[in-house]
This record gives C-alpha cells, sequence and structure tokens, in this order.
C-alpha cells in the first residue's frame, strides 16, 4: 500500500512524496527487519543497563540469552544473507551458540569470546571496503546481532569491553554514512500551459523506493524543490540503517 505524504503546494509545483517496497525477492530473503532491529536495540540497552549498574552480569545475560532466542529464526535468515562466507559462517556461530554459554568452562569461554569479537572485526573490516549498497545493508544487519553477544561474552571471560564497544560504534557509523540510497530525475508527464512533472526517485540496495514528484513550469524546472533526505530516509527504512543510527547512542553511553 502506497504511504503518501503530501507537501502540499508551494510557488505553483506539487510536490508529493510516496514510498514503495522492493520487488519480488527470494522466499529466503523475506525476512521482516522489524524483529532484527527491536531484538538487536533491546540488546544494547540491557547491555547499557549492566555498564550502568541497573543489572548483575549474569541478569543481562540471561535476558539477552532470552532476547536474541526468541528472534533466532529470523536473526540467522537474515544472516544467511551474508555475501561474505567467512562472515556468515562465524555470526551463525555466535547465534547457534549463545543459548549455551551457561555451560561453558573458563577456558571455553574465553576462546569463545575470541572468536565472536573476531567475527565483529571481520564484518565490520568488510563493512569499511565493500561499496555494494544490498551489501553493506546486510553487514549492518549482522554487526548489530552478533555486538550484543561478543559484548556479553568478553565480559563473562573476564575481558575488556571497552576496544570492542569502540569497534561496534565505528562498524555502525560506517554502516549508516554508507547505506546512502542514490536517486535519479526523469520527467514524467507534459501539461498544458508549458507545465510538466519531474519525479526524483530514490532506491536503496534492499529495492524499497521512495519518489517525489514535483510539476510546475517548464521554465523553472532547474529550480524545482526536491526533498532529497526525505527521500532518502524513507527509502533507506527497512534498511539496518535506523538500526546503526539508534545503537551508537546505546553503545556510547554504556
Amino acid at each position: 500500500m502506497l504511504k503518501k505524504m503530501r507537501r502540499g503546494l508551494a510557488a505553483g509545483m506539487l510536490a508529493v512524496v510516496v514510498t514503495l517496497p522492493g520487488g519480488a525477492q527470494p522466499a529466503q530473503a523475506v525476512v521482516d527487519p522489524a524483529t532484527v532491529i527491536a531484538v538487536a536495540q533491546q540488546a544494547y540497552a540491557l547491555w547499557k543497563e549492566f555498564k550502568g549498574g541497573d543489572k548483575s552480569l549474569e541478569q543481562a545475560t540471561q535476558q539477552i540469552i532470552a532476547s536474541i532466542e526468541s528472534a533466532k529464526t529470523a536473526i540467522l535468515s537474515r544472516v544467511d544473507l551474508l555475501a561474505a562466507a567467512e562472515a556468515r559462517a562465524c555470526a551463525r556461530h555466535a547465534v547457534v551458540e549463545l543459548a549455551d554459554i551457561g555451560q561453558f568452562d573458563a577456558a571455553t569461554m574465553r576462546s569463545w569470546a575470541q572468536d565472536v569479537t573476531g567475527c565483529v572485526t571481520l564484518i565490520d573490516s568488510l563493512a569499511a571496503t565493500v561499496t555494494d549498497q544490498s551489501a553493506i545493508d546486510q553487514l549492518g544487519f549482522a554487526v548489530n546481532s552478533i555486538g550484543p553477544i561478543a559484548l556479553v561474552a568478553r565480559a563473562r571471560a573476564g575481558f575488556s569491553t571497552q576496544a570492542l564497544t569502540a569497534v561496534l560504534v565505528g562498524a555502525n557509523n560506517t554502516v549508516a554514512t554508507k547505506i546512502d540510497p542514490p536517486c535519479v530525475q526523469q520527467q514524467i508527464a507534459q501539461h498544458s500551459g508549458l507545465r510538466i512533472t519531474i519525479r526524483k526517485t530514490c532506491t536503496a540496495g534492499n529495492g524499497d523506493s521512495a519518489f517525489q514528484d514535483v510539476t510546475g513550469h517548464i521554465l523553472n524546472a532547474p529550480n524545482f524543490v526536491f526533498d532529497t533526505p526525505r527521500l532518502k530516509t524513507e527509502a533507506s527504512r527497512n534498511t539496518s540503517k535506523p538500526l546503526a543510527i539508534s545503537v551508537v547512542p546505546l553503545l556510547s553511553a554504556a
């Protein structure tokens, strides 16, 4: 269903922003991003409460496990969309083994914490180098699916978490910056009285798009005003960009 947000008439020009979902995708790619986003945000919030002294490490661990377990299928389905096999494998490993963290002995806990930390740094490195919009989007979901796991693992192993937190903040800033839907403009209609309609469309890597039509006199076409930031925000609403933006304050305050 189209979501229309009218900006109204201004200087004889009509501007309408319309948001469209992406085209048909393979069944495995149909993963509700809202579920993954909500779980990641909750897990980071629980970590922040632990760091702030409002929860014990055990309380935070158990609640983070419960949150991630409640959406494990959705999280793993999203992780499976990663193009990089090594990142996909290590992220799955972290999510699958999380539920058994209470059974790890000290040596296993330390080794596992280092493995999950390595997975975070791998995804961070990939995020810094890839340019494909779809790839950076999936990396954003992946790093935040395992970020809280890595933080808890390091804390339980007796390791510091400051450096890892900095990596997670950096990775999310990278994702938020690099997910930048490209936009195109084209004339879509010609009307009487030398009036034309030009459409600007911005499309995210997941196929979601948003467009805005502006109608006015043909001589004013170079001065047609489009709300490009809004179009980009609407197009990227189901990507990992909103998640990346939302978790940076949680991590920075922890």
